[in-house]
């Protein structure tokens, strides 16, 4: 939970210093012209990259950083989930093995009871 916590709390520190780059990129002189925005920059291929200026390919960066945080965080979020699963799991599965435990044990009892009932007859 802690670890998850810091996790968040770095996750949200990193995305305010992108956003603020990505404001002060937008913010000069050549992006104003152009009205850009993250928005406007969808799928760029590379060769559309290499003709954009220095600050829209900076802007194409902040942008894929942006979706591959947003990706990592529905990975983990898909892998908590998975292990709290498990782990509902993994305690209705102790619990049945604890029954078939005590199953053993009551029967292995009863044999031995009725082994020498019946070795006491012979």
């Amino acid at each position: 939970a802690k670890e998850e916590q810091s996790m968040a709390k770095e996750e949200q520190s990193m995305a305010k210093e992108e956003q603020s780059m990505a404001k002060k990129v937008l913010s000069s002189s050549s992006c104003e012209s152009k009205q850009l925005s993250l928005t406007d920059l969808t799928g760029s291929s590379a060769v559309a990259v290499k003709a954009m200026t220095a600050e829209e390919r900076e802007l194409v960066l902040l942008k894929r950083k942006l979706r591959n945080r947003e990706s990592a965080k529905r990975s983990r979020a898909r892998k908590e989930l998975s292990f709290q699963q498990l782990a509902a799991s993994m305690k209705v599965l102790e619990a049945q093995l604890h029954v078939q435990n005590e199953q053993i044990a009551r029967l292995t009892q009863e044999n031995a009871i009725l082994s020498r009932a019946c070795n006491q007859r012979q």
